[in-house]
Parts: structure tokens; C-alpha cells; sequence
């Protein structure tokens, strides 16, 4: 009856009228989510049951405290549980689970724990029925990871597995579960960074939702942004593994409702400045350069923003393009003020435009497109402050809500990745330390069957070499955040000599500590050196 529809004659209290129906002291199921004070649980809304607070900031129509959440015709304070027959009619046997496998109850996530000062771990919600009881204790998995060729041997172009084994990842038991880099409920990916790839997080990273944003072309190739204060949605960052991913899932918080009409944009604040960006790109151009220090290669902008759309939870229509700009600010200034909206006529150098919003773009594809990135780019002062616009073309998406008190609403956590690469020689590459490769690969791991806990996944590397090395066909295909990793190696990257790829993912472990673990496959580099 938890679900029932507003004003329901029928709902009543019938605990003291159970003797009635013939259950004597029996029918009445009672659940404590804070059996020893730490609240373990949180009860969400599935197909069958549809919860919803107007009063408690901590709980929403999705998900939220028991206490606080109630139902169209249940009050606060009577944590509603529907139990729907299972395996058919006359079974006699009910759960708490909706035909999509969605639970009414569900532990709280690291996000949650962190937000209430409190961990789960140890701690339980008990329940009891017909005189028989049980719990939920809360607690973790260590994790493993492993990277192995076949007998030790990895050629360029062979696929070998990457399997993560981890409980603490199995959080519906009932379907085969993805980590994939867009899902808000995804804490952790397995990631491998080669050099000094150049991400969002690259310092101290700020971020805010603009419905609009209005740029205007400049004379000399730049865009000037201008953003209206009150169409910003400020952001918090929940990311439990940022500092090993990259990777930062961000929280907006607005009045009524988050969302992006057309021209929109996301804005972030990298923290760093442009001397630190310099460590991982490269100029193509041949000015001010001789053989021995002329770069030969390309820098590409790698990103994924598909935690905008439907995929995550967005509803109306999903974005169908994005244009990406490098914003700076040359004053050496913030690109957020301290209130969390972005400073008026932002700087911002348009570095790629796509219809996907995961791509992976080359930046210096041809030499008339990559001469006039190079001149844009280097011609910022090393001091300014670096950052990035996305701008997207929709006619209207607004994103799920998590939470809302009076006027304000948060919504669910957003990931969203950008990432700079620079691939190529300088000089002639003879030697390791002129052969380039800054770069970061993200795995999107499935689970390999219920409840299993153990999420698999592949990757393989192309070598490069003087034939293909300056052929921009040679990237097309590369696969930076996929299920099936394909990256590219420049020199030999042997284990021995601690330059193997490494796969690490962040654990949390049965101790409820945070531990990073990694698993590493070297490959030997004999084919660039006999082309030498």
C-alpha cells in the first residue's frame, strides 16, 4: 500500500487490527535504519513505490533518510516499504524490488558517509517479522586488479584482460552491473596515465552550470564570454577517486531546477595556470625552433560529457552537440569568483566542436587548423589561469534532482572528464626523452555476470613508429574511455624499469581505508629502435 495514490480510502493503520485477519501477534514488519545511532541505509523510490519529502533538505523524490521520506498518503516518520509477490501468483514469497530489480533500500554511498560525518562500516540496520529479525551491516571488500599477456608476451595489437574483482562495485546483486565513466553511481574507474596528461583537476578545480552563455567572436580568433549570474547553477565536488581517475562528478545547486537551454554551458576552472599546461602540450609550429628542438607530432583534447544526458538521468532532450573552448584569464585571476559563478568577458580559444559528447579530437589534424591552435595557445601569457567551456546545442535538458530544500535544488553528481594530450617526437625521437606521450585511458568495466563482483574489460596498444607517427589516421581509432582500451606507445615500456602501463584504481578496503591498488604488463620497444 506504500505506493498508493494521494487520499486512498483504504490506507489505514491496521497494526491494531490484526488479530481480526487472523495474524495474531504476527504481520507487522519493523525496520530500524540506525540500529546503533549511525543511520546504515537510505530508502529510495522504484516502480512500485514513489517516496518524496517537502520538508527535509537531506531527503528528495528519489532518495533519502527513512524517517524523512513518505509517500503520497504516508506521513514522515512511518518508513514506507512495499513488498510485492515474487516469481508469480500464490508464491507466497514477496521482496522489496520492482520488476526493473530497482530495491526500496539501499546502503549509503561514500558521498553520503562523507556528508554525514559518519561510516557505515560496522555499524547495522536491523528488522524483524513474525518474531524473526536480521540485519544489514554495513561494511567493504578489499579489491584486486590484474593486467596479464599470455606468458608474459604482449605484442602491439593483442588484446589482453583486465579484470577488477571488487564487492564493494556489486551494488544490485539482482542485474550485471557497468562502470561506466558517465554513471553517477559509479565512485571509481580504473584508469592508466602515461607522462603528464593535462585534466580538469590538473589544480584546485571549480565548476558552475551557466542555462546560457553568450560568446562573441573576436578579431583576432578568441571568444569573449558573457554569463548571466542568475542562470548559474554552482557546483559541489563529490568525487571519491579524483586524484587517480581525473575524473571530478559535480553537484549543481540552483533555484527550482538545473538546467541547459540552448547555448548553455558547463565552466571549469582548472586551478592551474598556463605554465602548467605547458608541461604537457607542444607547439607544431617551426617558428623559433631548430631540427634538434622542432616538435613532430600532435596534441589532442579527449572528453566525456555523456553525464549530461538521458544516460544519467537528464530529461527532456539530450544535447546533440558541444563546442569546446580553452578559456583563460590573463590577469592571472580566478575563472570562478569566490561566489561560484564565472568572471564576465572570459577569455576562451575554441579548441574542438563535436556532435558526440565523448570524442576524442585531434587539435593539429591538418598543418592550416594545427598553426592557428599553436598561435592561439602559446600566445597566452604563462600566467594566466586556465580552464574550459563546454557549450551545448539543446533545446532543453534539465538534469535529475537529488535533493531539494524550499526553492533550491541539487542535483544527482554529474561526472564529467577533458583531457589534453600531446603525442609526437622532438627532435629526431632517438633517444626515450625526446619520444612524447602524455596521455590518460579510462576503463568502462562490466561486470561479468549477477552478483559476481568481478568486472572485466581488455586493452591493447599500437605501436608507433616513423611510418605512422605523423599519419593522423594512426589516432582515429584510438579508444580513451571504453570497455576496450586501445593506446598508443612511443618508446619501450618495460616493468623492470618501472615505465610499464600501469592500470590503478582506487580500493576502498575492508579496513575503510582508501588504497590505491595496480596491476602493470611491460612490452619491449625493438620495432622503433630497428626503423631507427
Amino acid at each position: 500500500m506504500a505506493g498508493a495514490p494521494a487520499a486512498a480510502p483504504a490506507m489505514q493503520n491496521l497494526i491494531g487490527n490484526l488479530t481480526h485477519f487472523n495474524f495474531n501477534h504476527n504481520g507487522q514488519f519493523t525496520f530500524n535504519p540506525t540500529a546503533q545511532s549511525v543511520r546504515v541505509v537510505d530508502f529510495q523510490s522504484n516502480g512500485k513505490q514513489i517516496l518524496n519529502s517537502t520538508t527535509d533538505s537531506s531527503s528528495n523524490s528519489n532518495r533519502g533518510n527513512p524517517a524523512h521520506l513518505r509517500t503520497e498518503s504516508i506521513g514522515v516518520d512511518s518508513e514506507p516499504i512495499t513488498f510485492i509477490e515474487q516469481g508469480g501468483v500464490d508464491t507466497g514469497v514477496f521482496g522489496n524490488w520492482d520488476g526493473a530489480h530497482v530495491s526500496n533500500i539501499v546502503t549509503l554511498s561514500p558521498a553520503e558517509e562523507t556528508s554525514i560525518g559518519q561510516s557505515i562500516r560496522g555499524q547495522s540496520a536491523t528488522f524483524n517479522y513474525n518474531s524473526l529479525g536480521g540485519s544489514i551491516v554495513g561494511g567493504f571488500a578489499f579489491g584486486s586488479i590484474t593486467m596479464t599477456a599470455t606468458n608474459g608476451t604482449w605484442p602491439s595489437g593483442t588484446r589482453i584482460p583486465v579484470t577488477l574483482t571488487d564487492m564493494d562495485e556489486n551494488k544490485n546483486s539482482k542485474v550485471t552491473e557497468h562502470l561506466n565513466d558517465y554513471g553517477s553511481n559509479v565512485d571509481r574507474v580504473s584508469t592508466m596515465k602515461i607522462g603528464t596528461p593535462f585534466s580538469l583537476n590538473a589544480g584546485k578545480e571549480t565548476a558552475a552550470l551557466a542555462a546560457t552563455a553568450a560568446g562573441a567572436l573576436q578579431a583576432n580568433g578568441t571568444t569573449l564570454f558573457s554569463i548571466t549570474p542568475s542562470k548559474v547553477a554552482t557546483a559541489a565536488d563529490n568525487a571519491v577517486d579524483e586524484s587517480f581517475s581525473n575524473r571530478p562528478v559535480f553537484s549543481f545547486t540552483n533555484g527550482t531546477v538545473v538546467d541547459i537551454q540552448n547555448t548553455g554551458a558547463l565552466v571549469v576552472d582548472t586551478g592551474a595556470t598556463m605554465q602548467t599546461l605547458l608541461n604537457t602540450i607542444h607547439n607544431t609550429n617551426t617558428t623559433g625552433t631548430t631540427a634538434a628542438t622542432r616538435f613532430h607530432g600532435f596534441n589532442f583534447v579527449n572528453f566525456d560529457l555523456r553525464g549530461f544526458t538521458s544516460l544519467n538521468g537528464a530529461t527532456g532532450t539530450d544535447p546533440t552537440a558541444v563546442q569546446v573552448f580553452l578559456a583563460y584569464n590573463s590577469t592571472g585571476g580566478a575563472i570562478i569568483n569566490s561566489g561560484g559563478v564565472p568572471v564576465q568577458n572570459l577569455h576562451a580559444i575554441s579548441i574542438a566542436n563535436a556532435t558526440n559528447l565523448e570524442s576524442f579530437v585531434n587539435t593539429n589534424a591538418t598543418n592550416a587548423t594545427g598553426q592557428i591552435f599553436d598561435e592561439r595557445i602559446f600566445s597566452i601569457p604563462a600566467t594566466a589561469r586556465i580552464g574550459f567551456v563546454f557549450q551545448f546545442t539543446t533545446s532543453g535538458t534539465t538534469l535529475p534532482v537529488i535533493s531539494k530544500s524550499g526553492s533550491t535544488v541539487t542535483t544527482a553528481g554529474i561526472p564529467a572528464v577533458a583531457d589534453i594530450f600531446s603525442i609526437g617526437i622532438i627532435g629526431d625521437g632517438t633517444n626515450n626523452n625526446q619520444r612524447i606521450n602524455n596521455a590518460i585511458y579510462r576503463w568502462e568495466l562490466e561486470e561479468t555476470g549477477d552478483n559476481t563482483g568481478v568486472f572485466a574489460g581488455t586493452t591493447q596498444f599500437l605501436m608507433l613508429n616513423q611510418l605512422n607517427l605523423l599519419n593522423p589516421s594512426t589516432y582515429a581509432n584510438l579508444r580513451t574511455i571504453n570497455h576496450d582500451v586501445l593506446f598508443v606507445a612511443i618508446q619501450d615500456m618495460l616493468q623492470s624499469e618501472a615505465r610499464a602501463p600501469q592500470v590503478t584504481y582506487l580500493d576502498l578496503g575492508a579496513d575503510g581505508v582508501n588504497t590505491q591498488i595496480s596491476a602493470q604488463q611491460g612490452y619491449p620497444n625493438s620495432l622503433w629502435n630497428r626503423i631507427i
